[in-house]
């Protein structure tokens, strides 16, 4: 008679947010168990993963025939055609030492300009000052399985407000570059 496995012990500390993601899923599917969840968990992402190293494309289809494709750095990373990110920068003589004497000189203290400009008032600026709320909110936006459409309206203004702030941030940046 083949000697069966011993189960293995899994703990997880949880934040509350993923704490409440997790009595609720569990509620909502009649899951008794942390352990259940996490095998019915654990076989959805085999599958994912399976599905990826295929080559196949991931994704949901609504009522009206509407693709929405599943996105994760996570699962991409099981893609057939997955490369992870890498840049390559060919580099001059004079680049390098230019690189190396910035890196290795003292830091010089902002100007007038850029500290004028970083304490500057506006909506742009101030949704950078309050980039971790904003992040944090877009991120549980993000974890829902679904959203409403009050939910949907704010995500896609989240990620215009982020992709302004974005851009806010590269003109500051290139401001400094001019200004030195």
């Amino acid at each position: 008679m083949a000697k069966e496995r011993a189960s293995m012990r899994f703990q997880a500390d949880l934040s509350p947010k993923d704490a409440a993601i997790l009595e609720s899923l569990k509620s909502e599917l009649d899951v008794r168990s942390n352990a259940e969840l996490l095998a019915q968990a654990l076989a959805i992402i085999s599958w994912l993963v399976r599905e990826r190293r295929s080559g196949h494309t991931v994704a949901s289809i609504d009522r009206e025939n509407r693709v929405r494709e599943l996105v994760s750095p996570f699962v991409e990373r099981a893609a057939v055609e997955y490369k992870p990110p890498s840049d390559q920068i060919d580099w001059t003589p004079q680049e390098l030492a230019s690189l190396a004497e910035l890196a290795s000189a003292e830091p010089r203290e902002p100007t007038k300009e850029l500290v004028a400009a970083m304490t500057g008032r506006g909506p742009i600026l101030d949704s950078l000052r309050s980039g971790p709320e904003l992040l944090a909110r877009t991120e549980e936006l993000a974890a829902k399985p679904h959203l409403s459409e009050q939910e949907q309206l704010e995500e896609v203004r989240l990620k215009k407000l982020k992709e302004r702030a974005k851009g806010q941030m590269e003109t500051l940046v290139a401001q400094a570059k001019i200004l030195h």
